[in-house]
């Protein structure tokens, strides 16, 4: 899929095929290269997009983050441009830090300003939590001992993060390191004043007191990596983790495994309401972290087994958790770090592997072997190299004068003085021919022929030709080294048997054999799609068959076929063409994309929709959605309704309505709320005063000023509440006077309501308060306690 950037676009979801949108005719390249393909976060400042380079042959992942600021005074959003561009500086900076993204680009483009980021491939915190639970003492101190190092260099640089919380610690697949990830110039930029009082920067049960009052510092982000980590320890949102009435943390009345004092007095400083009274900067905190070592539980101390490191004690080297335990003892001649589970150590002269417990699972036999990586390792006998898998086998002889280790499924090798590459199998997929060549990285390896130098991409092994950059230009050699093309400024993308080169600064095709077929003379051109492909000629757009003919008159933009048509442009209307070229409709001043056989045009200030030959199907309304279900939203005067595929209402005209969810639509008339089905038919009377769409069979309403659950029937299926919550473990929490208890789905009242506060269930547990008595008898305020499903007390 690829997404329309234009914040005012009605449909921006479109074929990955597109390079232009299909409602509303924008670019959807940023800056002919960053294509954006789904949108993955988005705020009140502005969207980010998770999108692809297609500017590199291996067309490595990346982030966009549009900036939208709500801002009205034309002063403020210049001022917020300033700082936005200062901002980009800074972030280039922080960039260089392999535990922070990457900055690729910063520009401006219709109006609207962006910064591309580096793709961090991994989960966040908050989805670790969620999956594998609580982390314990030893996951918390991996982290504080990774990030803390992280925000010095943050910090050094006068940066503020000010939202960190786990949904923004990523845990970059591959090498398990963790990421502080969303520097997104948005929040640095809404961090003024700009937006007057009032406003709160980063997420507010992570952020500390001094920045809810817009005066944020280098203190305030370790209070929210502190109460982070409270989370992280405990699975208990941060609200509940403090008490209001004490004006203090009761985090550690979670607690369900062994924390050590020390830990607990770390996190305590860090969370300190008063900055005075907090770390002032993250070194003191990693001093205070590394002074300790704790004498960890037995269970703790499997965890840490995951993490060993080796340590050299004396002249023997064993192995160590990042607590500072020995678990493995020291016997080695050397140690190496463990990968893939294991991890090569020396005994005397000669290499050989063992396991996380000390076990040694490979013996002791090579001259030389190296860490593993993608199943293989390398290992050298007699000085030749090959590669073994992690039973020991030999399964690449040793024949190579040099091997590397394997990366994205290749390795390099050298026989004689020439370097080539070999796949996991072993097979030669590049004859050895380069003075020198790298390993593959995302996609392409840094290759020198004599004085020349360029790049070998993998994605283009294909039929025996390697595309290869040498200098500025293009070409594909065979597995034997010889050039088989001519030289082109740009190549690599192919479909339907036709690849687009680049000659000069015109565009062409060249065919399997690699020879010119359509001859470098368009402005603009992409990949061939059902036969035809987009091209520019000068400043208008127009199709091409694979010969090269142009089959249609050219327009002032165009996009891609779908299902036979395509969008296209002539002044200041819109129309669409089919495969002939040949125009299927009038044009009008504003279209939409074809969904369900019908498309939205506009003409004037009414909408309708046209059929796939171009004609009127509907009458012209004042405001209409696309189809969905068969049916569509439209809006006469002030008022709304549906139709159906063929332009007739199926439903009376109402105040207000909602989309369809599980087959009815809320819907109001008057002061009340109602449900109509897909024919248009109300299941019930207008009677609701407030109602909410279905989620599961049920929908939340307000009768007065109570509260129940309706079935999809509109029928009542429970007694009527003083509040009720959303359902959450199969059970929703309802207040009757004064007092909470839990329903079932069928509106069953299951656990009495007897609690002064009731949380929603999360695992089959949920925490609820009570009234404290002293020796049973005695109020003592209130408590919190944690009850199954069945009410009973759990703590």
């Amino acid at each position: 899929m690829s997404y329309c950037l234009n914040p005012n676009c009605r449909k921006q979801k479109n074929s990955q095929a597109n390079n232009f949108c299909r409602s509303c005719g924008s670019r959807l390249l940023l800056r002919e290269r960053y294509r954006a393909l789904e949108i993955i976060g988005q705020g009140g400042f502005g969207k980010t997009f998770l999108a692809v380079d297609q500017d590199k042959p291996s067309k490595p992942g990346c982030v966009i983050k549009q900036f939208l600021p709500q801002l009205q005074r034309a002063k403020n959003i210049q001022y917020a441009a300033k700082l936005f561009e200062q901002e980009a500086v800074r972030l280039d900076e922080l960039g260089k830090h392999c535990q922070i993204p990457e900055l690729l680009a910063y520009f401006e483009q219709n109006s609207q300003l962006y910064l591309v980021q580096e793709f961090i491939d991994g989960e966040n915190l908050a989805e670790e939590l969620a999956q594998k639970g609580r982390f314990n003492e030893t996951q918390i101190r991996q982290l504080l001992s990774s990030l803390l190092p992280v925000l010095q260099f943050v910090h050094e640089h006068q940066v503020i993060h000010r939202d960190i919380k786990p949904e923004n610690i990523i845990r970059r697949r591959g090498d398990g390191q963790l990421v502080l990830v969303d520097f997104g110039a948005a929040k640095f930029v809404t961090g003024t004043a700009l937006l007057g009082a009032g406003t709160v920067i980063g997420t507010p049960q992570y952020t500390a007191p001094e920045q809810l009052k817009g005066r944020a510092n280098f203190a305030s982000d370790l209070y929210s990596l502190g109460v982070s980590c409270l989370h992280l320890l405990t699975e208990v949102e941060p609200l509940d983790l403090f008490d209001n009435s004490e004006n203090d943390w009761v985090w550690r009345d979670y607690l369900t495994t062994s924390v050590s004092d020390s830990l607990k007095q770390i996190l305590d400083k860090m969370v300190q309401m008063g900055t005075r009274w907090r770390y002032q900067s993250a070194t003191e905190v990693l001093q205070e972290l590394n002074q300790v070592v704790t004498v960890l539980t037995t269970r703790t101390s499997q965890a840490a087994i995951v993490q060993l490191e080796p340590v050299r004690i004396g002249k023997k080297y064993g192995y160590q958790n990042q607590m500072g335990q020995i678990l493995i003892q020291p016997q080695f001649d050397f140690a190496d770090s463990f990968s893939e589970g294991l991890a090569r150590i020396k005994i005397d002269s000669e290499y050989g592997y063992i396991d996380k417990t000390g076990k040694v699972v490979i013996q002791p036999q090579f001259d030389f072997a190296d860490s593993f990586s993608e199943g293989l390792a390398r290992i050298k006998i007699d000085s030749e190299y090959g590669y073994i898998d992690t039973t020991g086998k030999v399964v690449i002889q040793p024949q190579f004068d040099f091997a590397d280790n394997f990366s994205e499924g290749l390795a390099r090798i050298k026989i004689d003085s020439e370097y080539g590459y070999i796949d996991t199998t072993g097979k030669v997929v590049i004859q050895p021919q380069f003075d020198f060549a790298n390993n593959f990285y995302k996609g392409q390896a840094w290759i020198r022929v004599s004085s020349e130098s360029g790049y070998i991409y993998k994605t283009s092994f294909s039929e025996d030709l390697v595309l290869v950059k040498i200098g500025s230009k293009y070409g594909y050699i065979d597995t034997t080294g010889q050039l088989v093309s001519e030289m082109f400024d740009d190549a690599g993308s192919s479909c339907e048997g036709l690849e687009l080169v680049k000659v000069g600064s015109k565009h062409g095709y060249i065919n399997t054999t690699r020879q010119l077929v359509i001859q470098p003379k368009f402005d603009e051109a992409n990949s061939f799609s059902e036969d035809l492909v987009l091209v520019k000629i000068g400043s208008q757009y127009g199709y091409i068959d694979t010969t090269g003919q142009v089959v249609s008159q050219l327009f002032d933009d165009v996009g891609n076929f779908c299902e036979g048509l395509a969008l296209v442009k002539i002044d200041s209307k819109y129309g669409y063409i089919d495969t002939t070229g040949q125009l299927i409709s009038k044009m009008f001043d504003d279209v939409g994309n074809f969904c369900e056989g019908l498309a939205l045009v506009k003409i004037g200030s009414k909408y309708g929709y046209i059929d796939i030959t171009g004609q009127l199907v509907t009458e012209m309304f004042d405001e209409v959605w696309n189809f969905s279900e068969g049916l569509a939203l439209v809006k006469i005067g002030s008022k709304y309704g549906y139709i159906d595929i063929t332009g007739q209402l199926v439903s009376k005209m109402f105040d207000e309505v909602w989309s369809f969810s599980e087959g009815l639509a809320l819907v109001k008339i008057g002061s009340k709320y109602s449900y109509i089905d897909t024919t248009g038919k109300l299941v019930s009377r207008p009677k609701f005063d407030e109602a909410n769409s279905f989620y599961k069979g049920l929908a939340l309403v307000k009768l007065g000023s109570k509260y129940a659950y309706i079935n999809t029937a509109g029928q009542l299926i429970s007694q009527i509440f003083d509040d009720i919550k959303n359902f959450s473990g199969e059970l929703a929490s309802v207040r009757i006077d004064n007092k909470w208890g839990y329903i079932n789905q069928t509106g069953q009242l299951v656990i009495p309501a007897k609690f002064k506060e009731a949380k929603s269930f999360y695992r089959g547990k949920a925490i609820v308060k009570i009234k404290n008595k002293l020796l049973g008898l005695i109020p003592m305020g209130e408590k919190s306690r944690t009850i199954n499903k069945t009410g009973e007390f759990i703590d």
